[in-house]
């Protein structure tokens, strides 16, 4: 191996080297790589590769023999043969597989499509570097969760199949959850990540396949020169030249081969043959149509039929000597004369040429980078007077200082001052739209009728607002419950639009507004959504009363009368530690003097102070553990936005960064890139 052959050796594995390190970042480095690491190779074999190609398969394996026969020639050349494809190649089954992301306060506002590929996985989760990366608030996705593999089914059908990834909460399909390794995809299915159901926290993805019309796809002539520095083409001249090798001449032309060889078998007709030396002829003119630099055409004849059907026990001389010797001899030296004895300066010289051609790749490769990273720079300085990475991130800091102080003045004046203000007027009792002057106002109203039953007479309690079967507890505690629900979804409501400047739903539009000045990073207001739109009121009641039968036992009747008639005597026996008596609409007598007594005599004034209090603290209990239900959840609200507005800050500085690392990588390489080039 000559000095300038090694050098250009160490010269190769050099780029080879540096240029499969970056196509493991670089998708586009990978088909140069590769090629590389052949032009590698063909220098470490020290071998010229010839290319044989036919239509005939006979004729290419008849060739092949003959060359390989020779040591000579074996030492020199690396033979492959070659059929070319005669008909349009079989696509694969023409499919397109699609995963939409339905919307959720999460993932946006409308549905997002992604095109699945019919050869490469796609995997989800919320780790960045994922085909679909979700979001952080996605919290039960992990970080690499499923992920969706195309799969030929019966070598013909063309299927995605999902795979669950050891996912912290798994996988469902249809609500039903994936068991074992994988599971076939159907046009239609439901994939949820995380939870049987649909939520903000559980995205799901709808699995759509269609069918498109099938591409038939032509056969690839550079397939049959590629990787060559000869290409031989074997003709029976006693057929015409067909498309197909014109085609392969043509494009041959345009190639950087050393040299194209055409081989005319004569076996088949005698070169004198009127219809052989027609043929001849034509393509003979055709070929003068080009302008052939030096002696880049080499054309012979030869019979190659006896090298394909020869017995093994048929020495190479009986098969030579059965035909002209001296035409294989001149066969032998013409391939000798194709190198001039200097096979390993051929060598380097083409493979010198294909590097730089894949230098030339690598050029085009990163001039589009740096072409598409100013045009980058250029997007965000003219979006923002020409500010730098640097100036960004310094708003970044401002505007997070200023969001995080606008957001405590908000909850400030709605904790502190909305919320105070708007509980006072719930529980004034002398403002007609509070609820404890609603509950007086019910408990004086309350008319007395006396009935009777069999012996005795009856005292009742009752207010035309009240159902047939109410008594006053079930009627005062659907009152409370009313007007409570109604006063927490208006306050609600003020809360998220109203107060405070818009309330939380005006501070997240501002938050947005705020965030929106990178225009490369676009940061929707649905991200900053609220996730309880409606309050739920009935949480904070679930044991906050009893509902007490309307019946008064027989043996409880008598009691209450001695209370009845201690209260005639002006004594205070109804207590709140025992309000059994006070809820109640019936009140029996023993006889209808003693019912008129106490109408009468007004005993009825202190019942219903009694129960007056006794609701009015009710009604207060429960706005009180309303009110701690409700400045919990602004608390979780607040809590919510604020963590939603740190992670978009979050992610805009890692995609200055990453924006600004990019840069700076793509420039080392190319300089990099450059110096090993000139080297």
């Amino acid at each position: 191996m000559s000095p300038k052959f090694e050098k250009l050796l160490q010269q190769l594995e050099s780029v080879e080297k540096f240029v499969a390190a970056k196509s493991n970042q670089e998708p586009d480095f990978e088909i140069v790589a590769e090629e590389l690491k052949q032009l590698t190779n063909v220098l470490k074999v020290g071998k010229i590769r010839v290319n044989i190609v036919s239509r005939f398969p006979v004729l290419t394996a008849a060739l092949e023999k003959l060359i390989s026969s020779q040591y000579s020639l074996s030492s020199i050349y690396n033979l492959k043969t070659i059929t070319p494809p005669t008909q349009p190649q079989p696509s694969l089954p023409n499919l397109s597989a699609s995963l939409t992301l339905q919307p959720s306060v999460t993932t946006g506002e409308k549905p997002t499509p992604y095109q699945l590929s019919n050869q490469q996985k796609v995997t989800i989760g919320r780790q960045e570097n994922c085909q679909i990366s979700l979001s952080h608030e996605c919290t039960l996705v992990s970080r690499n969760h499923l992920e969706i593999i195309p799969r030929l089914e019966n070598s013909q059908n063309l299927v995605w199949e999902i795979r669950d990834l050891n996912s912290t909460h798994g996988t469902y399909i249809n609500g039903e959850k994936l068991l074992g390794n994988s599971q076939k995809l159907n046009p239609g299915d439901r994939i949820t990540l995380g939870s049987s159901q649909h939520t903000f926290r559980s995205p799901e993805f709808l699995f759509e396949c269609e069918s498109k019309p099938a591409v038939i796809q032509q056969p690839k002539l550079e397939i049959n020169f590629n990787n060559c520095e000869i290409l031989c083409l074997v003709i029976n001249p006693s057929q015409p030249l067909d498309e197909q090798d014109k085609q392969l001449i043509e494009a041959a032309v345009n190639t950087q081969l050393f040299k194209l060889v055409i081989v005319w078998d004569t076996s088949a007709e005698n070169l004198a043959s009127p219809l052989v030396k027609n043929n001849i002829y034509i393509v003979e003119t055709w070929l003068k149509s080009y302008n052939f630099r030096g002696e880049y055409l080499v054309q012979t004849y030869l019979q190659l039929p006896p090298f394909h059907h020869y017995s093994q026990e048929q020495s190479l001389t009986q098969i030579l000597t059965s035909n002209s010797q001296s035409d294989y001899t001149h066969f032998y030296q013409i391939w000798e004369k194709l190198v001039n004895s200097n096979h390993q300066e051929i060598l380097k010289e083409q493979v010198q040429a294909k590097m730089i051609l894949q230098l030339g790749k690598l050029d085009d490769i990163f001039n589009k980078k740096e072409a598409f990273l100013k045009q980058e720079i250029k997007k965000i300085n003219a979006g923002l007077a020409g500010q730098s990475i640097e100036d960004f991130q310094e708003q970044i800091n401002r505007v997070s200082q200023q969001i995080n102080s606008d957001i405590s003045q908000t909850m400030l004046q709605i904790i502190n001052l909305e919320i105070p203000s708007a509980k006072a007027n719930l529980i004034e009792a002398h403002s007609q739209n509070s609820l404890l002057f609603k509950i007086k106002n019910f408990i004086d109203n309350l008319q007395i009728t006396i009935k009777k039953n069999g012996e005795q007479y009856e005292l009742h309690l009752h207010s035309e607002q009240m159902r047939e079967n109410d008594t006053i507890h079930s009627y005062i505690n659907r009152l409370c419950i009313s007007e409570l629900t109604n006063w927490s979804y208006q306050e609600w409501q003020k809360i998220l639009y109203t107060y405070a400047n818009g309330g939380l739903m005006g501070f997240a539009q501002r938050a947005c507004t705020n965030l929106n000045f990178i225009p490369s990073f676009e940061l929707s207001i649905s991200a900053l959504t609220i996730t309880q739109q409606n309050f739920d009121v009935y949480k904070c009641w679930q044991q906050s009363y009893v509902e007490f039968t309307p019946d008064i036992p027989p043996e409880q009747k008598a009691n209450y009368l001695v209370e009845i008639g201690r209260f005639g005597a002006g004594a205070m026996g109804i207590t709140l530690g025992n309000p059994f008596p006070l809820i109640t609409s019936l009140i029996n007598v023993f006889d209808k003097n003693s019912a008129k007594q106490f109408h009468q005599e007004q005993q009825i004034e202190p019942l219903k102070n009694k129960l007056c209090d006794y609701y009015q603290s009710i009604g207060k209990s429960m706005v009180e553990k309303l009110m701690i239900h409700l400045n919990y959840t602004i608390q979780m609200e607040e809590n919510c936005l604020s963590k939603t507005i740190q992670i978009k800050v979050d992610k805009m500085i890692s995609h200055l960064a990453k924006f600004k690392k990019s840069e700076k990588n793509t420039k080392l390489n190319y300089r990099i890139y450059r110096k090993k080039k000139l080297n």
